[in-house]
């Protein structure tokens, strides 16, 4: 038997899907570039523009790559805007 569900409640259904699906796309692309090992041994973190020049990567796509990381909670920023890998 199907319960009966909200609109508002198939939404955030939805939503949350698609934020797992981007999420993974987000690790896996961090893992096969490389671009969490070198965060890991940055110590203190580090910009997405050294990331960028470091690994040989695209500039731009490395930022959207960091902060949208940094919204997914995967990866914590200071106010210099050098990133370090989130506390879990």
């Amino acid at each position: 038997m199907v319960a009966d569900i909200s609109l508002y409640e198939q939404r955030a259904k939805i939503r949350d899907y698609k934020k797992g699906m981007y999420a993974l796309y987000l690790l896996e692309t961090g893992i096969s570039l490389g671009l969490f090992e070198k965060i890991k041994t940055s110590g203190a973190g580090v910009s997405s523009g050294t990331l960028a020049r470091e690994l040989g990567l695209h500039g731009p796509y490395v930022d959207i790559w960091s902060l949208a990381a940094y919204h997914l909670e995967i990866l914590d920023c200071d106010k210099d805007g050098r990133f370090t890998l989130a506390p879990h």
